[in-house]
């Protein structure tokens, strides 16, 4: 994520970015405790909806593609497409983590889901936008 607010001048994406990066701090420490009552502040549904916000304000502006996307149009949209797939893979591990018991509150998970997407359509609306 610091890797892409670096190739942008845009406030918006960068604002969006420095979000996520604390709220991404939050998520770490949640899924990093084995007492979830010495966690202050969580992951919750206020963060999901303002997940959900931008999604649905990024596609009015850009609407998804029909067809497959080929990372790399410039250096924002392929570091939003890299972080994209490492929020991915935590996302896949979460879900071992519920599986098994082992993951306290499922609005994490949801809110892993929802930021995988909102790093795709930010990451189309990068392309289509100056940096």
């Amino acid at each position: 994520m610091g890797l892409a607010k670096t190739f942008t001048e845009n406030e918006q994406i960068r604002n969006i970015i420095s979000t996520i990066q604390g709220e991404l701090v939050l998520l770490g420490a949640e899924l990093s405790s084995t007492d979830p009552c010495r966690i202050v502040k969580h992951i919750d549904l206020e963060h999901i909806a303002q997940l959900e916000q931008w999604i649905n304000g990024l596609q009015q502006e850009v609407p998804l593609a029909p067809r497959f996307v080929s990372p790399g149009v410039n250096s924002l949209s392929a570091a939003l497409d890299l972080a994209r797939s490492v929020i991915r893979r935590t996302e896949r591990s979460m879900v071992i983590l519920q599986e098994i018991g082992q993951l306290q509150r499922a609005e994490a998970l949801k809110y892993v889901n929802r930021l995988g997407c909102l790093l795709y359509i930010l990451a189309r609306y990068a392309e289509k936008s100056p940096n």
